[in-house]
């Protein structure tokens, strides 16, 4: 009995983990590697414009 409460918390502790470092800051910057004349610039202006993540 004690080994599955051990299991149980260890498992607990471990979503919570998880959980806890998808609360990080997010990043100001998008990096895309794509060829250069993929996506058209405008559309990387307007999602900068919208969202204030600077796209490289």
């Amino acid at each position: 009995m004690r080994a599955w409460r051990k299991r149980l918390s260890a498992a607990a502790l471990g979503v919570t983990a998880l959980a806890l470092a998808a609360c990080g800051k997010g990043a100001d910057t998008l990096h895309i590697y794509n060829w250069s004349d993929y996506i058209d610039p405008a559309i990387l202006t307007d999602f900068t414009k919208e969202t204030g993540i600077k796209v490289v």
